[in-house]
């Protein structure tokens, strides 16, 4: 089972996390922090300080040997002198206090670009990218200086019998990688985020099943494989054709002379990398569309079946309830009256 604790949306340039809750540094600190980091194991003055701090106060788990000798570390050495294998050499258990969570952590970043220090590993995340991050891992984030970037975050706990069903949740370590199947993730974790925020009855029950979800079609993902990064580029040409052309009837040799590939290889490669038909794809981009002009729009159904490429409304209408499971006018009568 799993058991969700928060689920957001970061947007901005100004972005910093700490998953062991220490808080995020100010002023010169801030901009030091990355390369303390790097040169002192992960353990920065900021936090060495405050991990002594909580250890005198015995807040940390260490014991009060332990306390001492960090105290004595961080007066004798500077704090930037404490990194992992340090504390813990000294009694003070630096997985206690930094590993004190058992909460885990899946970042979905859908614009722009940050970075995370895990466990002294560099990791740069951009769209498309999937971070996951295993309970009891230390690790901080924060933006590129002066580059907007959103992401998705979703914070959870995994049981036993969670772990057990999923191998992605028997990680003892970070896992990133880009995402083939990237719509189908992002609408799952934006529902889940509309789930989350709305609070309604049963909500927390939802967003789990909705993670859960969100994690099986991840899963699947990596049980076949890690795709090359050349095949990811032709493939987002593709998309990009399709984004251009979804009015229109696209198919697999429109596909394969943009990419200049052979037909079927496109369609093949197509499916390889995003789990969904070159139909299935085109049919989600106008869907997509038709809710934004279903609300945002004065058209009629028809005049949006038309101008979609449906040349028949009532398939129009079948495609859309298979994909979003209500009918257009049911949507529609979300417009706003002075619409």
């Amino acid at each position: 089972m799993l058991h969700v604790i928060e689920v957001r949306q970061d947007n901005g340039m100004d972005w910093y996390e700490e998953q062991d809750g220490i808080g995020a540094p100010s002023g010169a600190d801030a901009e030091a922090r990355p390369a303390a980091a790097a040169g002192s194991g992960g353990v920065t003055p900021a936090r060495a300080a405050a991990m002594a701090g909580n250890a005198a106060a015995g807040t940390d788990s260490g014991t009060t040997a332990g306390a001492a000798s960090l105290a004595g570390i961080v007066a004798v050495h500077g704090a930037g002198s404490v990194t992992p294998s340090r504390a813990a050499a000294d009694g003070t258990a630096f997985g206690a206090e930094a590993r004190s969570r058992d909460c885990w952590y899946l970042s979905l970043v859908t614009y722009g670009k940050c970075v995370y220090w895990i466990e002294q590993e560099k990791v740069v995340m951009e769209k498309g990218d999937l971070l996951l991050i295993p309970g009891s891992t230390y690790f901080y984030g924060k933006s590129v200086p002066t580059l907007f970037h959103s992401k998705t975050v979703v914070k959870f706990i995994v049981s036993a019998d969670g772990a057990a069903r999923l191998p992605l949740l028997g990680l003892t370590g970070a896992l990133k990688w880009k995402l083939g199947r990237y719509e189908q993730a992002l609408e799952r974790v934006q529902a889940l985020h509309r789930e989350w925020s709305e609070r309604q009855p049963y909500a927390d029950v939802m967003a789990e099943a909705m993670l859960m979800e969100l994690l099986t079609i991840c899963n699947r993902e990596r049980d076949r494989g890690v795709v090359s990064d050349h095949k990811h580029r032709y493939v987002e040409h593709m998309k990009k054709y399709v984004q251009e052309h979804y009015r229109e009837k696209v198919t697999k040799d429109d596909l394969g002379a943009y990419v200049r590939l052979s037909p079927n290889y496109a369609a093949t490669l197509f499916r390889e990398v995003t789990g969904q038909t070159i139909s299935e794809y085109v049919h989600g981009v106008r869907i997509k569309t038709a809710l934004h002009l279903l609300v945002d729009s004065r058209l009629t159904v028809a005049e949006i079946s038309e101008f979609l490429g449906y040349g028949d409304v009532s398939y129009f209408h079948r495609v859309f309830k298979r994909l979003t499971g209500r009918n257009p006018s049911e949507w529609m009568a979300e417009r706003p009256a002075d619409i």
